[in-house]
């Protein structure tokens, strides 16, 4: 693994020095706390810019790690919500700690999820099958449109298609939103 941080840092610095390499040990849960130190220092050595401890579990371990790590600790708090590994230390707390950088990385995905099977629940409970004006649902079209960047989409299709393409693309239609 050391290796492969090696070589993720020579690329780094061959082409971008903002690029950060966040190495990952998941040798916490079947090795305990002092192997993953240990590791994440190999890693740190090699080039990385951030060791990850994946599945630290309590406060405790953190504060250890932070010690002992000789650069900045990655912690991952999953959702934010349930601790399912890692106990839930409040983010300006692990910060005091020393902790470089915290991940919530499926948050998003579970809130997402979440709303779905709630929105579908309820289509599925509606006696027509649909919701009329319930918009507490779902954003307006042009809201998401903003959040996926269409019309910058459109803008680089104009700038950069044919315009043949774009005619048979959108037929003579101009406006795609809004």
């Amino acid at each position: 693994m050391a290796g492969k941080v090696k070589a993720c840092a020579d690329v780094r610095d061959r082409f971008d020095k903002d690029f950060i390499v966040n190495a990952r040990t998941d040798s916490y849960a079947p090795h305990g706390l002092g192997e993953a130190i240990r590791r994440a220092n190999i890693y740190l050595q090699a080039g990385a810019d951030l060791a990850f401890i994946d599945g630290i579990r309590t406060r405790a371990d953190i504060q250890r790690a932070v010690k002992e790590v000789k650069g900045p600790l990655s912690v991952n708090l999953m959702d934010a919500v349930s601790g399912m590994k890692t106990e839930l230390v409040p983010i300006p707390e692990l910060a005091k700690l020393g902790v470089g950088r915290v991940s919530i990385p499926v948050a998003s995905i579970m809130v997402a999820h979440k709303a779905m099977l709630n929105f579908f629940r309820a289509l599925k409970a509606a006696p027509d099958g649909i919701l009329p004006g319930q918009t507490q649902w779902v954003t307006s079209f042009e809201e998401y449109t903003d959040a996926v960047q269409l019309k910058e989409y459109k803008e680089m299709e104009d700038k950069y298609l044919p315009g043949e393409r774009l005619e048979s693309k959108y037929k003579g239609e101009k406006k795609i939103v809004g």
